[in-house]
């Protein structure tokens, strides 16, 4: 495949579209399955040790509204 041919795929509008709704669906994977059990991912990223437990509860309960709202953004095309 020639180097035009690559940059004509990758620009095309149906590729962009293609990559939104396949980023947009694993985000929508993601939050879901952190909803209902939040106190567990708490502890699942407290138990990774990287941030200070002071911001473990905020990150955990705020990261899948995150991830809904870049999924918004995704479908209006940002």
């Amino acid at each position: 495949m020639s180097k035009g041919a690559f940059l004509s795929i990758v620009s095309s509008n149906y590729f962009t579209l293609l990559l939104r709704i396949l980023l947009g669906g694993i985000l929508v994977f993601a939050a879901v399955g952190k909803l209902p059990s939040a106190t567990q991912f708490v502890d699942v990223v407290s138990s990774y040790g990287l941030l200070p437990e002071l911001l473990v509860r905020p990150y955990a309960l705020l990261l899948p509204w995150v991830e809904l709202g870049l999924v918004f953004f995704l479908s209006l095309a940002f």
